[in-house]
């Protein structure tokens, strides 16, 4: 204890020994402090790999929780939107559907008349009475005083309708009268 007040008292001799002392000290701990460093490191790089591996499982649980909230949520508007979908389909067909006992009574009338008539139509109708015996008129000539001999035509035609036959032309399909 009697070197120690020398330092004590001589601080500037004091601090370079107490400098060498630990480098001395230092360089003989040398091989456990790099052991103590690399177990540090290790450990360290341990702890981080393992917070690493949970953040990544913590990612993918998050993912796949987010993704099922999601399908909920989209599962839940579709619903929703059928639901409106079916609400409207529904009001539509009430509505439709009130006039249809009108609309089937005015058919099964409208069928009925159609019926009727149908039967009506089948009856042989009553013969006709007896025509009275016509009156020949006479024939309407036009005056032939006025115009040239030339250019008056006979009213009678200049063959009879027995006396034309029919032909067949170069083309099929197509014939043609002759008289």
């Amino acid at each position: 204890m009697s070197s120690l007040p020398v330092f004590a008292s001589h601080p500037m001799i004091a601090w370079p020994v107490f400098i060498l002392v630990l480098i001395v000290l230092l360089y003989l701990a040398r091989s456990q402090m790099h052991r103590l460093i690399k177990s540090f490191s290790r450990v360290t790089s341990q702890a981080l790999r393992l917070a690493s591996k949970s953040l990544i499982l913590a990612e993918r649980r998050l993912k796949q929780r987010n993704r099922e909230v999601l399908l909920a949520s989209g599962a839940l508007e579709v619903e929703k939107e059928l639901e409106r979908e079916f609400h409207r389909v529904d009001a539509v067909v009430k509505r439709d559907l009130q006039t249809y006992p009108a609309f089937h009574r005015s058919m099964s009338d409208l069928i009925t008349r159609i019926d009727e008539d149908y039967r009506k139509s089948t009856e042989v109708p009553p013969s006709p009475p007896a025509w009275p015996p016509s009156k020949r008129l006479p024939r309407y000539r036009t005056p032939t005083a006025a115009l040239p001999r030339s250019s008056v035509k006979s009213t009678r035609p200049s063959t009879s309708i027995t006396s034309c036959r029919w032909t067949n032309t170069a083309k099929p399909a197509r014939s043609v009268m002759r008289c």
